[in-house]
Order: C-alpha cells, then sequence, then structure tokens
C-alpha cells in the first residue's frame, strides 16, 4: 500500500537561502504589504495614545496636588496665632 506519487529528491539549500526565500514570499505578497503597514500604524497610534494619556494624568496629578498643597498651605498661614496674645488673627 502506497502512494501513485513520485518522490522527489530533497532540495539542499543553506540557512541564509532559507530564509531569503521564506522572506521573498512575504515581501511579494501585496496584501501581507498592507496588513504589516496597518498592524505597524495601529500599533504606533497606540504607543502615542498611551503616551498622552500617562502625560495628561501625570500633569492633572500634578496640578491637583498642588493646588491642595497651596491651599492647605493658604488656610495654616492665614490663622496664626499670636504668641504674645494668644488669640488667633486673621493675616491677608
Amino acid at each position: 500500500m502506497g502512494t501513485w506519487e513520485k518522490l522527489k529528491d530533497p532540495v539542499k539549500t543553506s540557512l541564509g537561502d532559507s530564509f531569503s526565500q521564506a522572506g521573498s514570499v512575504f515581501l511579494k505578497s501585496r496584501s501581507f504589504r498592507i496588513f504589516v503597514g496597518i498592524y505597524l500604524s495601529g500599533q504606533c497610534g497606540m504607543d502615542f495614545v498611551s503616551g498622552m494619556a500617562i502625560y495628561y494624568v501625570d500633569e492633572v496629578f500634578e496640578r491637583l496636588l498642588q493646588g491642595l498643597l497651596d491651599h492647605a498651605h493658604g488656610c495654616s498661614s492665614r490663622f496664626t496665632a499670636s504668641r504674645n496674645a494668644r488669640v488667633w488673627t486673621y493675616n491677608d
């Protein structure tokens, strides 16, 4: 029991030839090149948007924290106790 196909002799190629043959198949395919372009564009866009989101969140938190610290400092410096009179005074 066997097949009716004729066996072909194996092709002997070097490792470099194997990679160049495999690469040429993908680089010649127009749909593959379009797919790679779409994939790389999507990855670059996602990287840019996530970087901008991190920058935005960092700026918002920095300004929020600075505002809270300014507010806390303002509240504590406006009402100070006089050492001599031991009464609360309002400093503007």
